[in-house]
């Protein structure tokens, strides 16, 4: 496995920011560039459905790759 180092212009406080953004509350960093192409389609409600330890790793390993998760998955990002 190859060990994967925080990238912090792509991570899970750049999904917040992203919200924050959207919302026209001051993002305090970067916002998650995919987020922002999501959220340009002007929805009413935005939920973040945060699923801890869900590593791409842990998807690509276990879920079938026509199921929900993997076949809505729009990125990866990493947390730290």
């Amino acid at each position: 496995m190859k060990l994967l180092y925080p990238d912090y212009d792509n991570c899970i406080a750049n999904l917040a920011c992203s919200v924050l953004k959207y919302f026209c509350a001051k993002a305090p960093n970067k916002t998650l560039a995919m987020a922002d192409e999501i959220l340009k389609k002007q929805y009413k409600n935005v939920v973040v459905l945060l699923l801890d330890g869900m590593g791409r790793n842990i998807i690509e390993k276990n879920l079938d790759s026509d199921g929900f998760f993997r076949s809505n998955l729009r990125g990866i990002y990493t947390s730290v």
